[in-house]
C-alpha cells in the first residue's frame, strides 16, 4: 500500500508538471493541492471525483497527447489497485471470520434439523430432478423433516409464496409444530413483485384452528424518541385521512381519486 502511494503521488506529479491547455480548471486546481502536500505519499480519501472519468479532464476542443493519455491510464489503474488492496486489508479479516461462522452455523442447522428457504427450493429441485418424485409426494418428504417454521419480513410475502408452503405449515402446526411470522406492515415495499401486506390478517384467519398469540413490539430499538414519535404523528389514523382527503379534492372526477373503503383500508394499517 505505502509503494502504490508513493507511485500515486509520483505520476499525480508527473501529471501536474505537464498538464496540457485546456486542462479542466478545477481539476488542475485538485491537483496542485494535491502535490503540493510533498509527502510522498497519496491516500484515497485524498483522491477526488475527477479520477472517476475515463478520459482526462479537459475542455470541450482541447488537444490532449499521447503521453497524458498514457499517464493519466496508468494513474486510474494505480487507484483502482489501491482501492483493492486497502479493501482487501481492512475487510477481509471479516470475510475471513464470517466463512469460519458461516461453516458452523450450515453445521449446527444440519443438527437442529434446520433449513433456510434458498436450501428448501434447492431440495425439492433435487428431489424433482434425480427421483421423479410427485408434488404430492415432495410436500410429504418435507413436511415429515420440518415441523417449525419462521417466516421474516412477512409484509412482502406473496399469496403464491403463502400457497406453495401452506401446506407444509398446515402439516407442521397439525403434528405440534409451529410458526412464527413477524414484519411491519409500514415496510412493505415489494408489492411490485407479489408482496401482499393483507397476508397478516389472511394468515390468522386460515389457520383459526390453531392456537394463536400475537405480540406488538411496544419498544423500538433502533430509532431515538423524536423519530419514534415523528412517525407515529404521521402515520396516526387522524393524518393518513387528512392527507388522503387532501389527495381527493386536487384530485375530483379523477380515476385515481380514492373512495371510503379504499381510505379504511389504508389507514388501518
Amino acid at each position: 500500500m505505502i509503494f502504490l502511494k508513493k507511485k500515486i503521488f509520483h505520476l499525480l506529479e508527473k501529471l501536474n508538471i505537464s498538464l496540457p491547455e485546456g486542462t479542466d480548471k478545477r481539476f488542475q486546481a485538485k491537483l496542485e493541492k494535491l502535490t503540493a502536500q510533498k509527502n510522498g505519499g497519496i491516500g484515497l480519501e485524498d483522491v477526488s471525483a475527477f479520477f472517476d472519468r475515463d478520459k482526462f479532464p479537459a475542455n470541450k476542443g482541447a488537444k490532449v497527447g499521447k503521453k497524458i493519455i498514457e499517464t493519466w491510464e496508468t494513474l486510474r489503474k494505480n487507484i483502482r489497485e489501491l482501492c483493492e488492496t486497502e479493501a482487501f486489508v481492512l475487510f477481509n479479516c471479516y470475510i475471513d471470520m464470517f466463512e469460519q461462522f458461516f461453516q458452523e452455523f450450515k453445521s449446527a442447522a444440519v443438527k437442529e434439523v434446520g433449513v433456510f428457504l434458498a436450501d428448501l427450493n434447492r431440495q425439492a429441485m433435487q428431489l424433482f430432478d434425480s427421483q421423479f418424485v410427485t408434488v404430492p409426494e415432495l410436500y410429504f418428504r418435507l413436511s415429515s423433516r420440518f415441523k417449525n417454521y419462521l417466516i421474516d419480513e412477512f409484509q412482502d410475502t406473496s399469496f403464491l409464496q403463502w400457497k406453495n408452503i401452506f401446506p407444509l405449515i398446515e402439516d407442521g402446526l397439525s403434528s405440534a409444530g409451529t410458526l412464527f411470522y413477524v414484519g411491519d406492515k409500514k415496510q412493505a415495499i415489494y408489492r411490485f413483485r407479489g408482496g401482499e401486506v393483507q397476508l397478516f390478517d389472511q394468515v390468522k384467519s386460515e389457520l383459526a384452528a390453531f392456537c394463536q398469540e400475537e405480540s406488538v413490539l411496544s419498544k423500538n430499538y433502533r430509532s431515538r424518541q423524536e423519530i419514534v414519535r415523528f412517525n407515529n404523528n404521521l402515520f396516526s389514523t387522524d393524518n393518513l385521512t387528512r392527507a388522503i382527503n387532501a389527495i381527493n379534492e386536487k384530485k375530483s372526477g379523477s380515476a385515481i381519486s380514492l373512495n371510503g373503503e379504499d381510505i379504511l383500508d389504508i389507514v388501518s394499517f
